[in-house]
């Protein structure tokens, strides 16, 4: 299989690789202390080798949302000039207040390559055509993955969370050809058709479901594989891909 998007730097020796990643670490890490005070504060000015990077002091949430509450909007974490960022990413999960990131047009161009290769050795192939059904508004997740399917090759409908009939409808109108979205999503998709689409089932629908993250919910991952591929290796069943294994951008 041929690795989509790789730089030349990626395919060079294990011995170049290690040289090239430590003079790399060493130049972002002085970056970063360099115009962050909170990384000066929490590094103490030490940043060592990149073998040496788990004897950092580890940060945490809590610790970026009083940076954000005394520095807003970024904190004093951020590390970017504030007219570089083109971006605010809002980090996921409800149960507290969420962290801002700032992302610059290199970030987000980053961000949609790597997420291009990790949905195509997933099995995303260009000309897909994908009903994304993330939140746009809880989290960011919505965003980067959308766009990092489009930079795949991948023709995205945003149809996104909410009117689950009309997103039934939609994919039957459009011919879509793989749904993303959250592990118990096709369990509501499920109970959408069985309730006003009788004729269908979850496979009729498309031919591969693309699950994303490590959501806990009421839909088992054993349950989901069953009610997306039943009767298991039938005719027309629909795929289960792997990219949801790992989230397309930042967390």
């Amino acid at each position: 299989m041929t690795v989509p998007n790789l730089d030349p730097e990626e395919i060079l020796p294990a011995v170049a690789v290690a040289k090239l990643r430590h003079r790399r670490w060493l130049s972002q890490s002085e970056y970063v202390l360099n115009r962050s005070a909170f990384s000066q504060w929490l590094w103490k000015g030490i940043r060592g080798t990149l073998a040496e990077i788990y004897a950092l002091p580890p940060s945490s949430k809590s610790m970026l949302r009083t940076s954000q509450s005394k520095y807003p909007t970024f904190g004093d974490y951020r590390a970017a000039r504030s007219d570089t960022i083109t971006r605010l990413h809002r980090a996921c999960g409800t149960t507290g207040q969420p962290i801002n990131a700032g992302r610059t047009q290199t970030d987000a161009i980053q961000t949609d390559k790597v997420g291009a290769r990790s949905a195509q050795a997933g099995g995303l192939k260009p000309g897909e055509l994908i009903a994304h059904c993330l939140n746009y508004q809880m989290w960011m997740g919505g965003v980067t993955d959308h766009l990092s399917m489009e930079a795949a090759g991948a023709t995205v409908d945003r149809f996104g969370l909410g009117d689950t009939r009309h997103q039934v409808r939609t994919i039957i109108d459009l011919g879509i050809t793989a749904i993303h979205a959250t592990l118990s999503y096709p369990a509501v998709l499920e109970q959408m058709i069985a309730d006003h689409f009788p004729k269908l089932n979850l496979a009729d629908l498309a031919q591969k479901l693309d699950p994303f993250g490590d959501e806990v919910g009421p839909a088992t991952a054993t349950q989901l594989i069953y009610s997306a591929i039943s009767p298991a290796n039938a005719p027309g069943a629909m795929t289960l891909t792997s990219s949801g294994t790992m989230s397309f951008g930042p967390n």
